[in-house]
């Protein structure tokens, strides 16, 4: 009963402490300048006063990226910020055990216009936002954004590429003499950026963030501006065997062909026509990154000419000429009945032309893809 009743008392004096801040709160008007009184008879010149611009902390919580969309990288991020505002100060007891009050969201203060300039913000639910209050009147910030920002790719072995995104940040309307934005670095327990437990990872795992700052100059005055590159580096084993190492062993089997005899149709045509099939789908309704791109065109296009000689071969295919043995007239009819009992002698046409056709790919287009993979490993 007395933890229930603390709780209630808890309750009573946030309620009461979140009415009385409403009062004082104006999310049109900047927090007043440290060193200047609330009393309104009081004139605070902003000149006379050493640090004119209201520092907000910025931090970030990368919660999730998805890489292939049409516009870009959609990344889930949490933003965080801390800035003083001395008008939603309070006075609590401290019987109450009162250390902070979470602001509910029809609560109107003054919010950092902050919006990050290197991607398309989609809006978002405004009740996804957090906003705590301490009695000194310290606030803390946390709302969810979800951007569309263009990733650079960059490697050195196409088998592990690396992408990057910037996230630069700064207010849309506050110069630098009202708003200055710094990274809340505080190692170990505060970091610029964090990321989720699923990001590090995955095709595509987290490996480090460099925050710096920046400044913003637009056609009128300069700005604050804030921002950080976190890199995303692909694992060796998982990037290779998820998409370079079915790609080569297709155009392996695309090969096969040209080691089995002419007269195997049916085993040739499915060795030769099935890759070929299979990279274009992949090349038409697939969305490849760059260097995947130029790797599947490589593949469709060795296919294709593995498929032109498996046609070139085939023109010059079999004919059977069938030989029957001498009967008497009696026994004629009864040859025409067993006609694949009898033996049959057999003429290829084209038979200097198909045996240095298969002879000479047998050799070709196993070197020419070596080529191409020393190629693509060394401009990728």
């Amino acid at each position: 009963c007395q933890q229930k009743a603390a709780h209630a008392r808890r309750l009573g004096a946030a309620s009461q402490i979140v009415k009385t801040l409403s009062t004082r709160a104006s999310s049109d008007s900047r927090p007043p300048i440290r060193g200047c009184s609330l009393s309104p008879f009081i004139i605070c010149l902003k000149d006379s006063v050493d640090h004119s611009s209201i520092v907000v902390l910025t931090s970030l919580f990368i919660n999730r990226i998805e890489w292939d969309t049409p516009k870009g990288a959609e990344v889930d991020l949490y933003l965080r910020q801390q800035w003083e505002d001395s008008r939603l100060a309070y006075d609590v007891d401290p019987r109450e055990d009162l250390n902070e009050i979470t602001l509910p969201d029809s609560a109107e203060i003054w919010v950092p216009d902050t919006f990050i300039t290197t991607g398309r913000e989609k809006e978002v639910d405004e009740s996804r936002r957090r906003i705590i209050v301490e009695p000194t009147g310290h606030v803390r910030s946390s709302e969810e954004r979800v951007v569309m920002i263009t990733p650079s790719t960059s490697s050195s072995s196409p088998f592990s590429p690396t992408r990057t995104l910037t996230i630069r940040i700064s207010s849309y309307k506050y110069p630098i003499e009202d708003v200055v934005y710094l990274w809340a670095n505080s190692p170990p327990l505060i970091s610029p950026v964090e990321v989720s437990s699923h990001l590090l990872s995955g095709p595509l795992q987290f490996e480090h963030a460099v925050a710096g700052d920046c400044v913003g100059n637009y056609t009128v005055g300069t700005f604050s501006c804030i921002d950080v590159v976190v890199t995303f580096k692909s694992s060796f084993w998982i990037s290779f065997g998820r998409f370079f190492l079915p790609s080569a062993l297709l155009v392996v089997v695309s090969f096969l062909h040209m080691w089995l005899h002419p007269s195997w149709s049916v085993p040739r045509s499915f060795s030769a026509v099935i890759p070929f099939t299979i990279f274009v789908l992949l090349f038409l309704f697939s969305s490849p990154k760059s260097h995947e791109s130029c790797w599947l065109l490589f593949c469709l296009l060795i296919t294709f000419f593995s498929l032109l000689e498996f046609f070139v071969v085939l023109c010059c295919g079999v004919k059977r000429e069938t030989r029957l043995p001498t009967y008497t007239e009696e026994a004629g009819h009864k040859a025409q009945q067993v006609t694949n009992a009898i033996g049959d002698a057999t003429n290829t046409s084209c038979t200097a032309a198909r045996t240095p056709v298969d002879a000479i790919s047998r050799l070709l287009f196993p070197l020419v893809f070596i080529v191409g993979i020393i190629l693509f490993a060394f401009l990728f």
